[in-house]
C-alpha cells in the first residue's frame, strides 16, 4: 500500500468518525489487490470497528438494477453508517449505485406497494474485489485503496504485530477514535485552512472537509489514486487518448478540420508498410490502431467510417490532457469535419 493508499484508509476512518460535519456525499473507497486473501475484507472490519465497534455489514454484487434500487432504499431507511460490497467479480457500477453516491438522497417504490419513499444517503460505501475495475461514471466516484502481498500465498503470512488483529482493535477503540476526531477538531480549530488542492466535483463538502483536513495533518492526497482509474477501468479510454494525439500530431495544420473518411484513407496509405523489413510505425498506424478500439468490425485491415463516426460522438468534447475532439459541418458539402482542439 503506497502512501496515497494509506491517505486513503485515513480517510475512510474520518468520513465514517466524523460523517456529521459536513454535508453532501462521500466517494466510494475500493479495497483492491492482485490476489484473494490479502487482506481486503480485513482491512474494511478494521476501518469499521474503530468507527462504529462491529464489523462492515456485507452486501454480494448484483448485477440487477431493480433489486440494487430496493436494497438501497432499504440501506438508507435504515441509517446504517456504512456497507461493504464483498467479492465484486463484475465491473463495478449501475445507475441506482452511481445515484447513490452523488445525490443528496435517494428514492424509490417501496416493494408490494405504489407508495415512494424518500430518504437521506449518508451511507459511506466501500468494495473489495482483486483487480477490481468500474463501469461508465462509477469511475469518478472511486478512491482507490490497493493492496500488494507480493507473495503467492498472502493468506499464510503470520508476521503481524497484532494477531487476531479485530479483537485488538475492539479493546484500543477508545484511543484511536480520540485520535481520529483529534485531526478533525485540529483542522476546524485552525480555521479549516484551505489547502493548494482541485475540488472533487460531486463531494465537494468531504473534499473541503476530510481530504484537506488530512493533508492539513502532513497526510498525502488521498485522491492520489484516481489518476489512472478511468483509463484502467475503460480500454477505450486509453485509445481515445492516444488517438487525440496522434490525430494532432498528423493534422496540426489543418484548423478547420477533416472528414472522418479521409483520416481513414490517411492512415490505410501512408502507415507503415507491414511487408518492409523492419517495419517501423509511424503516427498514421498509431490513428488507425486506435480508431480500430471504435470499430467492432475492425480486422486489422479496413475501418469503417460508420461505426467509428457513431462511436466517436460519444465522446466529442470530452477533454483529456488538455486535448478533445471537435466537429462542424462543412459549408461546402454540409458533412462533418473533425478535429483534435488544445485547450
Amino acid at each position: 500500500m503506497g502512501t496515497h493508499g494509506l491517505s486513503c484508509v485515513i480517510a475512510a476512518l474520518l468520513s465514517l468518525v466524523g460523517r456529521y460535519a459536513f454535508a453532501g456525499n462521500v466517494p466510494l473507497f475500493a479495497v483492491r489487490s492482485t490476489t484473494r486473501g490479502s487482506g481486503k475484507g480485513l482491512l474494511i472490519d478494521a476501518i469499521s470497528i474503530i468507527a462504529t465497534g462491529r464489523q462492515a455489514p456485507r452486501w454480494a454484487q448484483t448485477l440487477d438494477e431493480e433489486e440494487e434500487r430496493k436494497r438501497l432504499l432499504t440501506l438508507g431507511l435504515a441509517g446504517d453508517g456504512l456497507v461493504h460490497i464483498d467479492n465484486v467479480v463484475h465491473p463495478l457500477g449501475s445507475g441506482p449505485l452511481d445515484l447513490a453516491l452523488t445525490a443528496p438522497t435517494f428514492s424509490d417504490r417501496i416493494l408490494g406497494t405504489q407508495k415512494r419513499q424518500e430518504t437521506p444517503m449518508n451511507v459511506v460505501f466501500f468494495a473489495s474485489g482483486n483487480n477490481m475495475v468500474f463501469r461508465g461514471d462509477m469511475a469518478r466516484r472511486v478512491l482507490p485503496i490497493d493492496l500488494d502481498p507480493k507473495m503467492e500465498k498472502p493468506e499464510e503470512r503470520d508476521n503481524f504485530t497484532h494477531s487476531p488483529l479485530l479483537p485488538w482493535l475492539l479493546h484500543e477503540r477508545p484511543t484511536l477514535v480520540v485520535a481520529a476526531l483529534t485531526v478533525l477538531k485540529g483542522f476546524f480549530a485552525a480555521g479549516c485552512p484551505a489547502q493548494p488542492i482541485k475540488p472533487l466535483g460531486s463531494f465537494e463538502e468531504w473534499s473541503t472537509c476530510i481530504r484537506q483536513a488530512l493533508i492539513w495533518a502532513g497526510e498525502s492526497d488521498p485522491c492520489e489514486g484516481r489518476n489512472d482509474i478511468e483509463a484502467e477501468s475503460d480500454p477505450q479510454y486509453e485509445a481515445f487518448q492516444e488517438l487525440l494525439r496522434c490525430w494532432d500530431t498528423c493534422y496540426k495544420t489543418i484548423s478547420t478540420g477533416v472528414p472522418l473518411k479521409r483520416v481513414i484513407q490517411d492512415a490505410m496509405h501512408f502507415g507503415a508498410a507491414k511487408d518492409v523489413k523492419p517495419f517501423i510505425p509511424n503516427e498514421y498506424d498509431c490513428v488507425r490502431e486506435a480508431l480500430g478500439y471504435f470499430d467492432l468490425r475492425y480486422d486489422g485491415k479496413s475501418l469503417h467510417a460508420d461505426k467509428i463516426s457513431y462511436a466517436l460522438r460519444a465522446w466529442k468534447g470530452r477533454v483529456i490532457n488538455n486535448m478533445r475532439l471537435v466537429n462542424t459541418k462543412d459549408p461546402h458539402t454540409k458533412g462533418s469535419l473533425w478535429r483534435v482542439e488544445t485547450l
